[in-house]
């Protein structure tokens, strides 16, 4: 999956080159369509990465608090024997 994964990324920067390359100033550029597209799928996915990190933050500390709380039981029942 990872190399699948820099082949995308890298035909992406290579279109990206292209796009910005074939045009003459840099109003041109900031107001085509790719670059305010690009530009705004970009804000998009990091606006969900923000809404994604937060329960999953949340899950993964519940995660280490029932996995800590079993090794303790563990390990008093180990004692106590």
């Amino acid at each position: 999956m990872h190399k699948s994964l820099v082949k995308v990324f890298h035909r992406f920067a290579a279109f990206m080159v292209t796009v910005l390359s074939l045009s003459n100033t840099a109003y041109a550029v900031s107001t085509s369509k790719i670059v305010t597209g690009t530009q705004s799928l970009l804000q998009d996915v990091g606006t969900a990465l923000i809404v994604l990190a937060i329960p999953a933050g949340i899950a993964t500390t519940i995660y280490c608090f029932i996995r800590r709380g079993a090794a303790d039981e563990m390990d008093h029942s180990a004692t106590c024997s």
